[in-house]
């Protein structure tokens, strides 16, 4: 009982100690400050009479005595709570209005991202006020803090027209610490809110979203909520894109997702879930590109993806599942460019492939699939950069190739498939550029060639070879003006007429090579 405290006249209590109940001895009058009321914030002082031997039940504290005696008797005042239903149904965030941006609201300003859609709820913003939103474009969506710096929101009801579409006040976004009634569907919600790093793992309601580009694109989280699977999905376009992921959710599968363009990329992922297997992708243009995977699900095949221009580009994947086949691939670009590939999986023959610019360059193969014919290749540009390959399939020809342009520099051929005869190819500049070739098959005559700087460069074929090439392209190729690089080859002098040919006009081949024979 030793805090009970007695007061007389002129007497005031230790300062900011809270009291819970004031009794007037004879009827007295006092000055004191509640604590909280209703609302849960602190109020003013406040002169009042208590009547004798009346309480005043409550939270005081700052209590001087006009005039009387009053005794104190100490309490707790647990803040009370000022919203209307459970925290638990609420959508909770941090904001900092200080972080302002080109068209966000001023430094002590925030502006809800509520965009055209039905609106019903109640902010709390923070400050101990509130607003009752019924419109997208109420003027009440603004809100005026009385200090710029950081608060904690609180809103009240279904929220399904909330986007920030990379503007508005993303910047002011921190992170969300529950969902409760959130559940907008839309796309580019959270896009450009580069603050938040941390979000709330009641987000199931996420799961039935079927196109969700940019949802949180260029948004800085770190760790993704265990029950978030996306079943549903369809368009993943930059869903996750620029974030600071290192692991997926272990039930994340994508079981319905069909472009997942840019969807994860730029982040850090070291390993993806095994359930991934991505068995209905169709494109999947850069979707893991810039991450660090090591390896891929044993059964991802992505038998129906036609579409993966750089989708483990700047990865450091060792090995690819043996499933992957990739049958009807068309467009293949910078698909596993910079990676740490030794070897491909056998099924890999890309019967359908027609675009590979990049697909395998800066790798470590040193071998081919038997089969990988590349039947339907037009584009090989740099398909096999800097590789260590030493041989290709006995079954590529490359008949129908059109542009070859540095498709094996700075590999080890010694030979080439005996079918190789490169009809079609028009696109020779840094084909061979840095092998060790020293024969070429009988059916290279090359009659469609019309660039090829730098195409044999750093090799030796064999004179009578090399003779016969030349005489093939002044009989065969009509194409005039075409820069030619022979490598360090040497023609004989039977090659000699048609090389002048070649080189004076009209023809005007300009032809660099190890000259004549001795």
């Amino acid at each position: 009982m030793s805090e009970i405290r007695k007061l007389v006249q002129g007497e005031s209590s230790v300062p900011e100690k809270v009291y819970g109940k004031i009794q007037a001895i004879p009827q007295s009058m006092i000055r004191a400050t509640p604590v909280y009321d209703d609302d849960g914030v602190e109020n003013e002082p406040i002169e009042m009479t208590i009547r004798i031997n009346e309480n005043s039940i409550g939270c005081w504290k700052d209590i001087t005595v006009i005039k009387g005696m009053v005794v104190l008797y100490p309490g707790t005042c647990p803040k009370p709570n000022p919203f209307p239903e459970d925290l638990s149904n609420a959508f909770i965030f941090e904001i900092d209005t200080r972080r302002t941006s080109s068209g966000s609201s001023e430094d002590n300003q925030f502006r809800l991202p509520l965009v055209p859609g039905a609106t019903d709820i109640h902010v709390f913003w923070g400050d101990g006020t509130s607003d009752e939103i019924a419109s997208y474009n109420q003027v009440e969506t603004i809100h005026t803090y009385t200090t710029a710096g950081e608060y904690e929101v609180i809103i009240f009801g279904a929220i399904q027209n909330w986007q920030y579409a990379a503007a508005k006040d993303l910047l002011k976004q921190g992170n969300i610490l529950n969902w409760g009634g959130f559940n907008s569907l839309l796309t580019d919600v959270f896009y450009g809110c580069a603050n938040i790093s941390v979000i709330a793992e009641d987000i199931q309601w996420l799961n039935f979203i079927t196109d969700a580009s940019s949802y949180f694109r260029d948004a800085n989280i770190n760790t993704l909520p265990s029950s978030l699977k996306l079943d549903s999905l369809i368009d993943g376009f930059a869903m996750f894109a620029n974030n600071n992921l290192t692991v997926l959710p272990e039930l994340m599968k994508l079981s319905a997702l069909e472009s997942g363009n840019s969807m994860f990329t730029n982040n850090s992922l070291t390993v993806l879930p095994e359930l991934m297997t991505l068995s209905t992708l169709e494109s999947g243009n850069s979707m893991f590109k810039n991450n660090n995977l090591e390896s891929l699900p044993e059964n991802m095949a992505l038998d129906l993806v036609t579409e993966s221009n750089n989708m483990f580009e700047l990865n450091q994947i060792d090995f690819l599942p043996e499933v992957m086949a990739l049958p009807v691939l068309i467009d293949g670009k910078y698909m596993f460019s910079e990676n740490n590939l030794t070897v491909l999986p056998e099924l890999m023959t890309l019967p359908s492939l027609v675009r590979s610019e990049r697909m395998f360059s800066g790798n470590s193969l040193t071998i081919l699939p038997a089969n990988m014919g590349l039947d339907s290749l037009l584009n090989g540009s740099n398909m096999f950069y800097t590789n260590s390959l030493t041989m290709l399939p006995a079954v590529m020809h490359l008949n129908g190739l059109l542009n070859g342009n540095g498709m094996f520099f700075g590999n080890n051929l010694t030979v080439l498939p005996s079918v190789m005869a490169l009809t079609n190819l028009v696109t020779g500049t840094n084909m061979f550029y840095t092998n060790n070739l020293t024969t070429l098959p009988s059916g290279v005559i090359l009659q469609n060639l019309t660039y090829a700087s730098n195409m044999f460069l750093g090799n030796t074929i064999e004179s009578a070879r090399y003779t016969q090439l030349i005489q093939d392209l002044n009989n065969l190729n009509p194409n005039i003006n075409v820069p030619f690089h022979g490598g360090n080859s040497k023609y004989n002098a039977s090659a000699v007429p048609a090389r002048n040919e070649l080189t004076a006009a009209p023809k005007g081949w300009t032809i660099t090579d190890g000259g004549l024979e001795p």
